[in-house]
């Protein structure tokens, strides 16, 4: 599928419509490079099609949904709107249920499903609070995203974490299972 912009423009003569102008607003390249990409992310596109070949396990299911979601933010060029599609995916992963505080426990099961050290754990929950306040401006307030370099390190952890999610996808039979290893390493 294809999600073209375009402008389109009346020309007027002395306030009489006396035609129609229109253009392509080009926004990137017209096809994707899958050998360029695959070369980058080894085992990816074999991952995702066993994620959607087999789904024999609710954290499959679960995973491919998210993974579904997620992929809808590519059809959007708007930072915003990436942004809802990834936190939705991701909270659908990560959260055991609507009584969760969201930002807290989202970003330290972020952080230890990908974070190497301390410090890296630390740089993600606070990417993600801060990213999160740009979610709730945008969704409460129609603000935009005002801090790039933050949606930039968002944007790579998120990644970070689903690419983790798909190498995960046979070592856990649900997602509570999933979240409550990631609760115990806390404690660890």
């Amino acid at each position: 599928m294809e999600n073209g912009a375009s402008w389109h423009s009346f020309n007027l003569d002395n306030g009489v419509v006396k035609g129609l102008s229109a253009a392509s607003i080009f926004e990137g390249p017209h096809e994707w490079v899958i050998d360029e990409a695959r070369a980058e992310l080894p085992g990816l596109l074999e991952c995702l099609s066993d994620l959607a070949s087999l789904q024999n396990t609710d954290f499959r299911k679960t995973l491919l949904d998210a993974m579904l979601i997620y992929s809808r933010n590519s059809t959007t060029t708007d930072p915003a709107n990436k942004l809802v599609f990834i936190l939705v995916a991701l909270e659908s992963m990560l959260l055991k249920d609507a009584s969760e505080p969201i930002q807290g426990v989202l970003g330290e099961r972020m952080a230890f499903l990908v974070g190497a050290s301390l410090e890296a754990r630390k740089n993600i929950v606070s990417t993600l609070r801060k990213t999160y306040a740009m979610r709730s401006k945008f969704i409460h307030h129609g603000q935009g995203i005002d801090d790039l370099e933050v949606f930039d390190a968002f944007l790579f952890n998120a990644w970070s974490c689903f690419s983790k999610l798909l190498e995960l996808r046979d070592r856990f039979k649900t997602r509570l299972e999933l979240i409550g290893k990631l609760d115990e390493m806390k404690l660890s």
